[in-house]
């Protein structure tokens, strides 16, 4: 009897282990390894740096798959001016056995940039002599303007503990110099996204707000690396209720995953907060002060995130007879974040129609649009707007200004659904032939006019009981009743409209 178990054992164990001789066989070790995404220097006193870096995409993938470890050791090289750089080839080998290698260290899930703060002369202890004006600087900045330094950055890393290391490609050269050309307003033009935001209790029963946010923007990461980790992420909330959002909490650029307290903010008794109601948006700051050679004290802003929203109205006020259309468009998903909980029954600006039709726009195609670029206007850095230009959905009002907060009135609104649709389906029959002329027609601008009739062609738009299409007003009277102005609410169920025609 115990010769048969002790066979039957022999022959599980030989199918077990012929069953996961294929995964064996298909687990390869990486040989090769990206450069850093970005890599910074921010003098700190003296000969001291804190170093910025970024993992790549292939390092992040490693490091989410649990091929490598949450760190990874990184060659530091400089250079004087115009001198040499200390890389020989002795690098190529050496592991991490020089004393020029820092380890960084990334969270799975949580934070892909690292960053960390050394001596130049523990670094490179045979540069002692050489580094000591650096050294004496003290917390000077303009040492930098005679006397540039330049940084590189490539990682060594292994796969296997240590038995063999796998070398990266060099990081761009990043230059310490007041010569160096650069435009931080324009490299904070992006704005983070949001992938969830909800209220849950922590393992103490304590209210927190549990937020993911998308890959960080790459030109952010840029300014983030030169500053010394030094843009921060704005966390602002509205509850039911609110007029406004409030900033709750900041936290490190570099996290793309947050823990916020809430207590302040929430019942701590509630057993849970799915029924609360609230929303959330994100952005990102940097004190200008944080710059190299920068005397400007202002604080720059990204654009706000998307806004994800629980159990929040999608309006606060609206006109009984347009409730029903406006719950058509809320469910196909037609209603900005810009208008969300905002009076619908005041009338729409430049800066929320665009963001109106280029949701429209995305909704109908199922096609993302990209921004303007490099951006035209002085007075805006709102991506929407920057993609409803793109598309030629809206233009400036100048050639440098787009004036968001100008109100728009009815023929406008009508131009601007107009060339939406022509960007939507660009080979469509947009004939107005047989299209009567309103009783107010000579109130209609010239370049509106297809797009008037078109649009009533189609029922988008409507005119009053007598058939007038009031564009807008011509008399100081019609201004002053606001007359012919296109409302939030008027807007939306005209994008709703517009959708349904197409679709």
């Amino acid at each position: 009897m115990m010769k048969k178990i002790l066979t039957a054992f022999l022959i599980m164990t030989l199918v077990i282990g012929t069953m996961l001789m294929p995964a064996v066989a298909e687990t390869t070790t990486p040989t090769t390894i990206s450069p850093p995404q970005y890599f910074g220097a921010y003098p700190y006193i003296g000969e001291h740096f804190t170093f910025t870096i970024s993992a790549p995409d292939d390092m992040r993938a490693y490091i989410e798959a649990g091929t490598m470890p949450g760190y990874t050791d990184t060659q530091i090289d400089y250079k004087m001016g115009n001198g040499d750089w200390h890389y020989t080839s002795d690098w190529d080998t050496a592991g991490r056995s020089l004393k020029n290698t820092f380890r960084f260290s990334f969270i799975k899930d949580k934070t892909y940039i690292a960053h960390g703060r050394d001596s130049l002369i523990v670094l490179f202890p045979d540069d002692t002599a050489s580094l000591q004006s650096l050294k004496d600087k003290g917390w000077d900045w303009n040492y930098f303007k005679t006397n540039p330094i330049s940084f590189r950055a490539r990682f060594v890393s292994s796969f296997d503990n240590g038995v063999t290391f796998v070398y990266s490609d060099w990081s761009n050269t990043f230059v310490l110099s007041d010569k160096v050309d650069y435009n931080p307003i324009e490299l904070m033009k992006h704005a983070p996204t949001l992938t969830t935001a909800a209220v849950e209790k922590n393992s103490g029963g304590m209210p927190f707000l549990n937020i993911k946010i998308g890959r960080l923007p790459g030109e952010v990461q840029s300014l983030n690396s030169m500053t010394g980790e030094s843009v921060w992420t704005e966390i602002w909330m509205r509850k039911l209720g609110d007029k406004e959002f409030k900033k709750i909490n900041s936290s490190f650029f570099s996290n793309e995953y947050l823990l916020i307290g809430v207590m302040d903010y929430f019942d701590k008794t509630l057993a849970n907060y799915d029924s609360e109601s609230y929303e959330v948006k994100i952005r990102f700051s940097l004190d200008m002060r944080k710059l190299p050679f920068e005397n400007n004290s202002n604080t720059i802003y990204s654009p706000y995130s998307n806004i994800i929203s629980h159990n929040m109205p999608a309006w606060s006020e609206a006109s009984a007879w347009a409730t029903d259309e406006l719950k058509k468009a809320e469910d196909k998903g037609l209603i900005p974040d810009i208008l969300k909980g905002e009076d619908l029954t005041k009338p729409i600006n430049r800066e929320e129609f665009a963001e109106l039709a280029v949701l429209l726009y995305e909704k109908t195609t199922s096609k993302a649009s990209i921004p303007l670029t490099p951006n035209p206007f002085t007075d805006t850095n709102n991506p929407q707007i920057l993609k409803a230009a793109k598309l030629e959905i809206t233009f400036g009002t100048s050639s440098t200004t787009f004036t968001p907060a100008k109100l728009i009135n009815r023929e406008e609104c009508s131009a601007m659904l107009f060339r939406t649709m022509n960007a939507i389906t660009p080979d469509g029959d947009y004939n107005i032939d047989g299209i009567k002329d309103f009783p107010d027609q000579k109130d209609i601008s010239e370049w509106a006019i297809v797009a008037t009739k078109y649009m009533s062609k189609l029922g988008i738009i409507e005119g009053d009981s007598q058939g007038k299409f009031m564009p807008k007003a011509t008399t100081t009277a019609q201004q002053a009743s606001a007359y012919g102005m296109a409302t939030r609410e008027q807007a939306i169920i005209m994008s709703g409209r517009t959708f349904d025609a197409i679709k």
